[in-house]
């Protein structure tokens, strides 16, 4: 026999542990309806949390954490590879592990079982979100952001003391990544020359963008928007 594989829930998700045990269990039930009836995509969109959140009548900024540990949920007993019905044991295992009085003297675990049995088969709409952005995750540099700046250097005469005549344009590319889940950044200099030839490079790759987007889709296949909305 296997080791038997454990789960553990970061104390930071302690929260929206908490907030599980509070919901009833028409909110509960409400919960899976509307994941149900997710189109797969890469996040959760603003419009589907305030959705969610007003049919279950909580706070839209809990709601949305509560939506992202479920996701992480999901994108956990991916990784461990493992039946539903034993994950779920794990989950429970560690809940009665933890001494902290987010946890209810008495736990409704049929119910508990019920509410992650639904989660871990909505292979359609949290299972897609889970698995595309577990694919993301695995590349080796993740784009964060760019931004440029712009400055003048003058061209100094012989005599240092005289006012500068001449100059150049430096534009300093400056792009955020992730690389083994820690930011890291670097810099590029360009020229004018430089930085119409990357916004040629860019349309091109956004035209490109588009048209495998219209192509895929014309055949039935669904392209996930990796932008939130």
């Amino acid at each position: 026999m296997g080791k038997k594989k454990i789960f553990k829930i970061p104390p930071f998700r302690y929260p929206d542990l908490k907030n599980l045990f509070k919901f009833s269990s028409q909110q509960k039930k409400t919960i899976i309806e509307q994941l149900n009836k997710l189109e797969p995509s890469f996040f959760y969109s603003k419009e589907d949390i305030e959705k969610i959140a007003k049919s279950v009548k909580v706070d839209q900024e809990k709601m949305e954490e509560f939506l992202e540990f479920i996701r992480e949920v999901y994108s956990t007993f991916i990784s461990m590879e493992i039946p539903a019905e034993e994950f779920i044991d794990a989950f429970r295992s560690d809940i009665l592990r933890i001494e902290d009085e987010i946890i209810p003297e008495e736990i409704d675990w049929s119910e508990f079982d019920s509410f992650w049995e639904d989660i871990l088969n909505m292979d359609d709409s949290v299972g897609v979100m889970a698995k595309a952005r577990g694919l993301i995750i695995e590349l080796p540099r993740l784009y964060l952001e760019s931004r440029i700046l712009s400055d003048i250097r003058s061209i100094f005469p012989k005599k240092v003391d005289e006012t500068p005549k001449s100059g150049i344009i430096i534009h300093n590319l400056r792009i955020r990544y992730i690389k083994n889940r820690k930011s890291k950044e670097f810099y590029i200099s360009l020229s004018s020359d430089d930085l119409r030839s990357l916004k040629k490079t860019i349309d091109r790759a956004i035209k490109k963008d588009k048209n495998l987007e219209t192509t895929f889709e014309e055949r039935g296949f669904t392209i996930l928007n990796d932008r939130e909305e």
